[in-house]
């Protein structure tokens, strides 16, 4: 799935973005921390994360938008486990 943006703030000074909260942290640190008792994480969680990332992709794709980003660090994940892709600074839409 793709991150959602539920608010943006655009008055300067104040600049921000409110999105979904992921709680689980990104992909990147789940692939690179530290994990309780060591070793990788199940493949059955990655599995669904992957699944999670081509759907995104391919909502992404269908409605014309390259993220020209994606790697571990912008997949982020939320309460349930689930993939968000998230910072689109570099996308593009394509026509």
């Amino acid at each position: 799935d793709v991150l959602q943006l539920l608010a943006a703030c655009t008055e300067p000074p104040h600049l921000a973005l409110v999105t979904d909260y992921c709680a689980s942290g990104s992909l990147y640190q789940l692939l690179h921390g530290p994990r309780p008792g060591g070793g990788c994480p199940p493949w059955t969680q990655l599995v669904s994360i992957c699944l999670g990332v081509a759907q995104g992709m391919a909502w992404l794709h269908r409605h014309s938008i390259l993220h020209r980003d994606l790697k571990s660090a912008n997949i982020l994940l939320d309460n349930g486990g689930n993939a968000r892709i998230a910072d689109f600074g570099l996308a593009k839409i394509y026509n």
